[in-house]
């Protein structure tokens, strides 16, 4: 597509505010190749559930353009930055908690004309503490786009992979048992494509779905536990979003926690889904994630009666985390920064504490909160300058004023 140059502004705009809260949330930009090769597009699913390696434009080569290259241009960014990811942050015998994005384009359907998407993993953590912080990440942007009102985040879960299995079969045999019942062009899939039906806005498709299986209903008790524990954390964080028992992606990569966000007319600008099992398709190690796409042109259509002037400060504050009960004030006091307008880290993956101080000063932080069990018990912090190494504990109730007077000695 070409973007004009009346709309440059709007491009602007978004990607300025989508990189400025990306910066807030700790998240680290990583720019990766637009042309994969043929085994890593099958390793690595789509985000959106209509991309499949048939429906991807091939690379052809300038001298012989009837013989196309086993390579493909990327759809989005999913599977580009999850190779590069697994590529560049390996140590000897592990990998590396990362926290990164990209903004860039892909192609669909085998066109040339590039859809541009915001792409986003949280790398290393397993515990729906990441799902709610990515989650209020989601929710910000669109509140600092003034789409708040406009679109909402539905939201469930599809399993493990003691569970997710159980719950594909269950669900082709209602839409195998009810394929007369569906659209025209969904009664043609075979029974090994029948859950493409599920992506289907058609008034037939949608009332088969409506009376298909409830998917938490189908769930362990791990998972149940997980979605469970999601929902307290964003119900404490104020993060709105709704229960859509139907919500489904068809993919043997997708764990537990899946979102979408969508307008009333189920018109969808972004997915997210968690995919626990994906990064040990590379190699003999893995790591959880949970990612987030957002499409780029639709965005524009929606906002450009929308404006809003965003400066783009570095980390200011690394709130770091030692413990279950840490976990939970940690996450409380990253959402209440942000909201104050400080540009904050929160450190939710295990690590030591040298190398969370570290990671603090390789983001420029000016401050790192430490918090562990007996902090987190006495409604406390360790207040450390990364600058002067000095630190002391001071109690919550005074953290503003310690905030306030540090960054105000260093502008």
């Amino acid at each position: 597509m070409e973007i004009l140059p009346q709309d440059q502004k709007y491009w602007k705009h978004i990607t300025d505010i989508l990189e400025t809260r990306a910066h807030k949330f700790g998240f680290h930009r990583f720019d990766t190749p637009l042309i994969l090769s043929r085994e890593v597009v099958e390793k690595i699913p789509s985000l959106d559930p209509a991309v499949s390696v048939d429906s991807l434009s091939r690379v052809k080569t300038s001298s012989e353009m009837d013989d196309a290259l086993d390579m493909f241009l990327q759809a989005d960014g999913t599977a580009s930055l999850i190779n590069s990811y697994y590529n560049h942050y390996q140590t000897e015998d592990a990998l590396k908690s990362a926290k990164l994005y990209q903004i860039g384009f892909g192609f669909k359907n085998n066109s040339h004309l590039p859809n541009y998407f915001f792409n986003a993993e949280l790398i290393g953590d397993d515990q729906p503490t990441s799902d709610a912080l990515l989650i209020l990440f989601t929710w910000q942007i669109l509140n600092n786009l003034n789409l708040d009102k406009d679109f909402s985040i539905e939201l469930n879960s599809v399993g493990c992979a003691e569970c997710h299995p159980k719950i594909i079969k269950q669900l082709e045999n209602h839409y195998f048992e009810n394929k007369d019942g569906l659209c025209p062009n969904c009664q043609s899939l075979e029974k090994k494509n029948i859950l493409n039906a599920i992506y289907c806005n058609s008034s037939e498709c949608n009332e088969i779905k409506n009376s298909a299986p409830q998917i938490v209903d189908l769930l362990c008790k791990n998972c149940i536990d997980h979605l469970k524990q999601l929902f307290e954390y964003l119900d404490e964080l104020e993060v709105p979003y709704n229960l859509d028992t139907h919500l489904f992606r068809n993919s043997a990569c997708a764990t537990r926690t899946v979102f979408d966000i969508t307008s009333p007319e189920n018109y969808i600008i972004g997915r997210g889904a968690r995919h626990d099992n994906l990064i040990e398709k590379f190699g003999s190690h893995n790591m959880p994630a949970i990612g987030l796409e957002l499409l780029l042109e639709p965005l524009v259509q929606v906002i450009k009666n929308n404006q809003t002037k965003i400066n783009g400060k570095t980390t200011d504050i690394y709130i770091i985390q030692l413990g279950t009960h840490a976990r939970r004030k940690a996450l409380s006091l990253t959402a209440s920064l942000i909201s104050k307008g400080h540009n904050v880290s929160c450190a939710l993956h295990k690590d030591s504490l040298s190398n969370y101080l570290k990671e603090a000063e390789s983001v420029g932080a000016r401050i790192a909160l430490i918090i562990g069990q007996k902090e987190a018990m006495n409604n406390s912090a360790i207040f450390r300058d990364i600058e002067q190494c000095s630190q002391e504990t001071i109690d919550m109730t005074d953290l503003d004023q310690y905030i306030t007077r540090k960054l105000a000695q260093d502008y």
